[in-house]
């Protein structure tokens, strides 16, 4: 799939051979650094699966001395994360929960991994939901599991487990007022 659909009415837009080769040239230099950061191509990058050895940047785990491997995490960019270490695992993970932004759960294809639609940047009771399910994962697992935890930004919106004491309301509350103190004041 194309990175920039017009890539080539973008160059063919140029006013001369050196300008149409400019273009490209830049075009190009774009669609390497979206790429870069794409959270596919980072996860395909960072876990490599080499027979029952799989590596995680300078680490590597020896897959069978795990009896269960859970994927849990959150974010903006997890359900394409999520995906990613699906398709480099496949049937060796045992199961996952992931929360990711609402509205967005028809984009990604697991069958292991749940994916909770949560919202952002306010957080909401799916995302609470999604949370206690990770927290019962993570709870379960023994000093013989894998957990591989995937975070990106949104994580604390997508992942929200008030603490004892604290409502969903009062971090509602709370975390409107913070994205309210960012704002500047007009007059």
């Amino acid at each position: 799939m194309a990175l920039i659909r017009n890539k080539s009415q973008l160059i063919e837009n140029g006013r001369n051979k050196q300008d149409r080769a400019l273009r490209e040239a830049v075009l190009c230099c774009i669609e390497a650094g979206i790429t870069s950061v794409d959270p596919k191509s980072v996860l395909e990058y960072t876990l490599v699966l080499d027979g029952d050895l799989l590596r995680i940047k300078d680490k590597i785990f020896d897959l069978r001395s795990f009896n269960d491997i859970f994927v849990l995490g959150a974010g903006k960019a997890s359900g394409a994360m999520a995906e990613s270490v699906e398709h480099i695992l496949s049937d060796r993970i045992t199961c996952g929960t992931v929360n990711i932004l609402q509205g967005t759960r028809s984009r990604y294809h697991t069958q292991k991994i749940d994916l909770v639609e949560a919202s952002h940047p306010i957080p909401g009771e799916s995302g609470v939901e999604g949370a206690r399910r990770i927290m019962d994962i993570a709870s379960q697992a023994g000093e013989e599991d894998l957990i591989i935890f995937i975070l990106s930004g949104g994580g604390s919106a997508l992942l929200p487990l008030p603490a004892l004491g604290v409502s969903l309301a009062e971090k509602r509350v709370l975390t409107s007022s913070l994205l309210k103190s960012g704002q500047r004041l007009t007059r």
